[in-house]
């Protein structure tokens, strides 16, 4: 808004300057001050009611993607009627909210527009009408006026891109970086009670499939975490404990620990039918202050091993302490089993082609839900951050494209006022290089002061949120330099065009213009 804001301000100045004779005229016609400045204003206000009503067309034709993007509970068929149908209880309510809410920033954006812009459109017009009269004036105050416009832009462009590299960095480490465990072609079933006359059937259809690589039919799941109970370990019996702690206890066998890949940093896993032994996570270590767990006992269970933290709930929850205990799967008719498969890559649509077939031949119910791909499922956890990226891009993009325009208006007036000198330039011997030259430094230092106040300010903000996560990127130099380096090819791209043309003019003619 702030960038818009500026680009719009700014060539509507430059039109000022560009009038300085018809202003003149006016005045010496009879045009007083207020009417000069009411002229502006109005010009000013019908541009801004233009630019407001085509936003508020794209902003209602891209409601629905909207809606969709918000993650609000409405369907598609809902959405899609949103602003037309009033078939459904809930489309009313959100037309008028949409709508009140959209016309009042709209109402809100023009006020304060025209607020901000009164006193810039007056004192630019004084200096404009003094410039037009005595030849002198307000041109060095207004250079720096259009400097400071422009620079505000291209940093503002800068923090926008920033952001959304860092964003987009961090979001490859959550999926890609270590996370305890291994999700990818891993799937989950929950079978319903309406299956569980064909436990049996399904479990050897899964296991007949070429598609399948491993099948464990297992009471409990690391993930999605199914522990549902928990220890209690006071500083009366423990009093060397850093603090009380409750610690959920997880049952796992061989076949799970190698179903998810838990990484063991010490010790060892339990042997099979070793019930007295356990193992615990980094954060049980951390959190009870035993420098050597290994030698340490709880309630007659020896801890045999530190598995390295899973985090298993949220990327933004830190592993929470952990005991896991050896168990043999052993069928309970009261309890549903979980089935946990890993499939060949890139077989997945093909498997569950096959699922869905055999239960429609059985009979039985296949819901999406109860199958899960544990990818998939963490990726979902990611939803939030997903959005942000994208909306982060468009905004970037959109920076990017409005101090482009500020720049370029900025190029194109400055050309115009000093066509007159790069003619001259030309005559004692400069040549199209260093007319260029002189352009394209001036825009870059303009760039430097904008790039050393948009980096600390992103770096201050992407710091923080960068801490809520239990994996988190870096920021090494390189995205410095390389978002430096790209404003810096965009601006001069925009501004080596426009001088290359006034610079490669005949310098008699342009001595020669009025």
């Amino acid at each position: 808004i702030l960038c818009g804001l500026l680009n719009y301000l700014t060539m509507f100045i430059n039109r000022l300057f560009i009038r300085q004779r018809e202003i003149a005229l006016r005045t010496v016609f009879g045009a007083s001050g207020r009417d000069l400045m009411v002229q502006f204003i109005t010009e000013y206000g019908l541009l801004l009611v233009l630019a407001l009503l085509l936003g508020l067309l794209i902003t209602f034709g891209l409601m629905e993607d909207f809606l969709t993007l918000a993650d609000l509970q409405v369907g598609r068929r809902a959405q899609s009627m949103l602003f037309i149908s009033y078939s459904s209880d809930i489309l009313p309510e959100l037309k008028t909210f949409f709508a009140r809410e959209v016309l009042l920033y709209t109402v809100l954006v023009f006020v304060v527009s025209i607020l901000i812009s009164i006193p810039f459109i007056w004192y630019f017009r004084r200096q404009s009408l003094q410039s037009s009269i005595t030849g002198v004036g307000g041109l060095a105050k207004y250079n720096i006026f259009r400097y400071f416009s422009t620079g505000i832009q291209i940093g503002i462009s800068i923090l926008c891109i920033f952001c959304t590299v860092v964003l987009l960095k961090q979001l490859h480490a959550l999926r890609h970086g270590d996370i305890g465990f291994e999700i990818e072609n891993r799937m989950y079933y929950r079978m319903s009670r309406d299956d569980r006359h064909m436990e049996e059937g399904i479990i050897q259809f899964l296991r007949s499939c070429p598609e399948v690589d491993t099948l464990i039919v297992y009471s409990s799941t690391i993930y999605p975490a199914t522990a549902t109970s928990s220890i209690v370990l006071s500083k009366n019996k423990f009093p060397d404990l850093a603090e009380e702690m409750k610690v959920p206890h997880a049952a796992v066998s061989e076949e799970i620990v190698d179903f998810y890949g838990l990484k063991l940093l010490q010790g060892r896993w339990p042997h099979e039918g070793e019930y007295d032994a356990i193992v615990v996570n980094e954060a049980f270590v951390h959190q009870s202050g035993w420098m050597n767990p290994l030698e340490k006992s709880i309630h007659h269970e020896k801890i045999v091993g530190v598995v390295k933290d899973f985090h298993n709930v949220s990327p933004l929850i830190k592993s929470e302490p952990y005991i896991l205990r050896y168990y043999k799967y052993r069928p309970i008719p009261s309890l549903a089993p979980d089935i946990l498969f890993r499939y060949k890559p890139g077989m997945k649509e093909a498997l569950m082609t096959k699922v869905e077939a055999f239960f429609k031949e059985k009979e039985l119910k296949y819901e999406d839900y109860q199958w899960n791909d544990l990818m998939e499922m963490y990726n979902y956890m990611l939803k939030s951050e997903d959005n942000l990226r994208f909306l982060l891009s468009i905004t970037s993009g959109i920076c990017i494209l409005i101090a482009l325009f500020g720049v370029w208006s900025m190029i194109m007036l400055t050309c115009e006022q000093r066509r007159k000198e790069i003619a001259v330039r030309k005559v004692f011997g400069a040549t199209t290089k260093d007319i260029l030259d002189m352009f394209i430094v001036e825009y870059m230092a303009l760039q430097g002061v904008a790039a050393l106040v948009a980096f600390p300010i992103g770096y201050a903000c992407m710091k923080p949120w960068l801490e809520q996560y239990v994996v988190q990127t870096s920021i090494p130099w390189w995205i410095y330099a390389g978002i430096f380096l790209l404003v810096a090819l965009l601006v001069a791209l925009c501004v080596g065009w426009r001088v290359w043309k006034t610079a490669t003019a005949h310098p008699a003619d342009e001595i020669c213009k009025g």
